[in-house]
């Protein structure tokens, strides 16, 4: 996947790998939110999206997370919560505002692919991606773990960002991802 245009320079999707969660092999948020979503989790399913509370979660991971309203099966996704690091980073609050809105295209499109998995498989992933910017490669990793309805479907996505140090990408690699810097790439 490549966009380029005036406004977002070259950004390009190098590669995606999407792999069960292990707790065990995600840091230290990224895991503690897993091991909150294992503990809630019924027989039949993952977690009712009824007693999953974002607030219920490590105070550190919160600014960090996304939870999605799956609309009509998958039609389309709505922000039902988008977190503080989340607006600095994409330099836009989507809560409430649907994923086909988003920009660059590049991203709506990875986003929507991500979840239409995770409706479709039931099973919660961690996203390893590759992606760059004019060339310059960058890497970051999602967990993105479904919450169900009483029927067993897929009625929210809670997901959350995160590298090898933490739950954050580098303030200028992300940035630049969302077009918030217009031409100086340098560190």
């Amino acid at each position: 996947m490549t966009i380029k245009d005036d406004k977002y320079q070259e950004r390009k999707i190098v590669s995606v790998e999407g792999v069960p969660p292990a707790a065990v092999d995600l840091p230290k948020g990224p895991r503690l939110v897993f091991e909150h979503w294992l503990s809630l989790k019924e027989p039949k399913a993952g977690p009712h999206y009824s007693k999953f509370y974002i607030d219920n979660l490590p105070i550190q991971t919160i600014p960090a997370s996304m939870l999605y309203d799956v609309i009509d099966g998958g039609q389309d996704y709505r922000y039902r919560f988008f977190g503080s690091d989340r607006v600095k980073s994409h330099g836009h609050d989507y809560t409430n505002r649907h994923v086909s809105d988003m920009t660059p295209h590049l991203v709506s499109v990875k986003i929507r692919s991500e979840n239409d998995k995770i409706v479709s498989t039931k099973k919660p992933i961690v996203i390893n991606t590759v992606a760059a910017i004019n060339g310059e490669e960058f890497q970051y990793s999602l967990i993105r773990l479904p919450l169900f309805d009483d029927a067993g479907n897929v009625a929210r996505i809670y997901a959350m960002p995160f590298n090898g140090t933490g739950p954050e990408l580098p303030e200028r690699q992300w940035g630049h991802w969302f077009g918030r810097y217009d031409k100086d790439y340098s560190i």
